[in-house]
């Protein structure tokens, strides 16, 4: 397996290097997900999803009244594999040193199954 870190313009990537990879795709919840130059171009290489993981971070940060569960159930960008929806702790949280038992039951509580 050869691991690739990529740091630049997500525009210059080679499309044949992207052909022959799995893809991992991480967006932040609190953008438009069609909006990140990565996903258009996933739709370019990997159209039917069958070669990308993704990853949604920042569900926590998602304006009052939106939510993610489109992306999640795969409506919005369907991919072979379901998301991956990402809770973080807040400052606030890791200010009070709330323990890892507790920030647990929050995110189930905030990520129904």
């Amino acid at each position: 397996m050869k691991i690739v870190r990529f740091s630049g313009s997500i525009s210059s990537i080679n499309n044949t290097f992207l052909s022959n990879c799995i893809i991992l795709a991480i967006s932040p919840a609190n953008q438009d997900l069609a909006t990140p130059d990565a996903i258009k171009m996933l739709r370019e290489v990997d159209p039917t999803g069958e070669r990308t993981i993704g990853v949604l971070t920042k569900i926590d940060l998602m304006d009052k009244g939106t939510n993610a569960v489109d992306i999640l159930e795969g409506k919005s960008y369907r991919l072979k594999f379901p998301w991956v929806g990402i809770v973080n702790c807040s400052q606030q949280d890791i200010n009070k040193r709330v323990d890892m038992a507790f920030a647990r039951r929050k995110e189930r509580d905030y990520l129904p199954a």
